[in-house]
């Protein structure tokens, strides 16, 4: 379940988390930001072979120690296999720098969209 608090916290299944921090999460891969992490992930792979566009959007808990946590797709994006390869995408992110408050690491709502786009 989840329901708004006011515009700088979400509560989801009872905890409460932020939206609106003084320094967003931070994702470092060796393939760069998060959106050449998931071109270089199979999601977009899959998407060209069965010829398909498609967007996803999750949302997702960057806690405090850069996990992310609470996977939920919050728009669809009527192409289920797409949906599921990019699901499987978001588990199994690496660590991101956490969100801050005044300094100091905090569990964060963050919003990622998947897209694909074939050629």
């Amino acid at each position: 379940e989840i329901t708004s608090i006011d515009v700088s916290q979400v509560k989801i299944n009872g905890s409460i988390y932020l939206s609106n921090v003084d320094k967003q999460p931070e994702f470092h891969s060796k393939y760069g930001d998060l959106f050449n992490y998931l071109r270089k992930r199979s999601v977009y792979y899959s998407a060209q072979e069965n010829d398909i566009q498609a967007r996803v959007v999750f949302q997702v808990v960057i806690t405090s120690t850069g996990d992310v946590k609470n996977v939920k797709i919050v728009k669809k994006s009527h192409h289920q296999d797409f949906d599921l390869q990019a699901t499987k995408t978001i588990l199994n992110l690496p660590k991101f720098e956490p969100a801050k408050v005044k300094g100091e690491n905090v569990n964060c709502v963050y919003y990622i969209p998947v897209s694909a786009f074939s050629n």
